[in-house]
């Protein structure tokens, strides 16, 4: 059972943990809750981790800037995706330019992630390709 869901609401705000599970969840529209699609007709989907930390079990939901660094962080480590069994750390660094005023500007991100040895990118290559 997760405890809670992380939301990098601060500037500092960090987390750090071993991988337990890893999720493609499809995106919903904010005002109608209705999935949403890409042009293609492929869902948009976003990929939640569920992390083993200090305070308990957290999940975090990568989308954006925080999915972008997460993938950087993969292929520095010469991963193809994150894995049950990693570990991870993701440290909200601060603000970027807020482009839409309709819209927060949006939160940047630093990630670090280790791999675990011996193990298979669990069907999740496509998402980081």
């Amino acid at each position: 059972v997760c405890s809670s869901d992380l939301k990098f609401a601060a500037v500092g705000d960090k987390v750090s943990g071993e991988i337990t599970e890893l999720q493609r969840q499809q995106r919903r529209d904010y005002d109608t809750d209705q999935p949403l699609f890409w042009p293609n007709g492929n869902p948009i989907e976003d990929l939640v981790i569920t992390l083993e930390t200090d305070n308990g079990s957290q999940r975090v939901y990568t989308r954006g800037q925080m999915f972008v660094a997460l993938r950087e962080a993969v292929r520095k480590v010469g991963a193809r995706a994150p894995e049950v069994g990693g570990q991870l750390t993701i440290e909200h660094t601060g603000l970027g330019e807020k482009k839409n005023p309709k819209f927060n500007a949006p939160k940047l991100f630093a990630v670090d992630y280790q791999k675990p040895t011996g193990v298979d990118e669990a069907g999740l290559t496509d998402l980081f390709e």
